[in-house]
């Protein structure tokens, strides 16, 4: 019974891993194209002037911006995170689940159990908050194209303080979701712990520590970890004693 509960620990692990791999990959490609996008397509040219700060009557560089290469590398960058966050979720799903079966002889891991819940509320709301972000953003890039095609000026003025307003709010349910993430990974850390020390395990107790610091050298160390736990039999501290007297011998 307690193995079948390792057994999803460990492949939460592989599973995490697998969507830290792709967040990775959406987080370079994202900031290697921003790198390469011309802050002169945010800006007015040289020789306009700057009256105020929402470029009234600037001249725009680029009246194609935003392109079709644009809309392509936002929607692929997009689509990689939204998996990301699905694997994500999944592991958190085996993680819970996981921990609930060690609960059943083991009341203190019920810890995992809240944590992998907490974990997966906070994660729902900041990947909520991030597509509100993100259609906060091209709504206002949008805006700007379409009144360069008009107008062939930016009169961004009250649509980017609209914007930034929004943006504000929506930075409220990003720390909201970042504190609650938080909480149940310093959960988790406390479950993995525990677990680790009924079974004389250091590495679970290391990679739990580095769960918190740095998830995914975590998530290897765990993965280690409970691999070794499979071969042999968990020990018997992990269960609750009997209430009543002492065992015969």
């Amino acid at each position: 019974m307690e193995n079948e509960g390792i057994k999803k620990l460990r492949k939460a692990m592989l599973v995490y891993l697998i969507g830290a791999v792709l967040t990775l990959i959406g987080t370079i490609a994202g900031v290697l194209f921003l790198n390469s996008v011309n802050l002169n397509l945010f800006l007015a040219s040289p020789n306009s002037s700057f009256p105020n700060s929402t470029f009234p009557n600037s001249t725009f560089p680029n009246s194609s911006f935003p392109n079709s290469s644009f809309w392509s590398i936002m929607i692929i960058c997009g689509i990689v995170m939204i998996i990301s966050v699905i694997i994500s979720v999944l592991a958190l799903l085996l993680i819970r689940s996981g921990f609930k079966i060690l609960a059943s002889t083991n009341k203190e891991l019920d810890l995992g159990i809240l944590g992998a819940t907490l974990q997966l509320a906070g994660v729902v709301i900041l990947m909520l908050a991030v597509l509100v972000l993100l259609a906060i953003f091209l709504s206002l890039m949008s805006s700007i194209a379409g009144s360069v095609g008009a107008t062939g000026s930016v009169g961004a003025g009250a649509g980017f303080t609209n914007a930034l307003i929004e943006v504000i709010y929506v930075y409220i349910f990003l720390i909201i979701g970042g504190i609650i993430a938080f909480v149940g990974a310093i959960l988790l850390l406390v479950a993995f712990l525990k677990l680790g020390s009924a079974n004389d395990s250091t590495v679970i107790q290391v990679g739990a520590v580095f769960y918190l610091l740095f998830a995914p050298i975590g998530a290897i160390l765990l993965y280690i970890g409970l691999g070794d736990l499979l071969k042999k039999p968990l020990k018997e501290p992990l269960k609750e004693p009997s209430s009543g007297g002492t065992q015969e011998n």
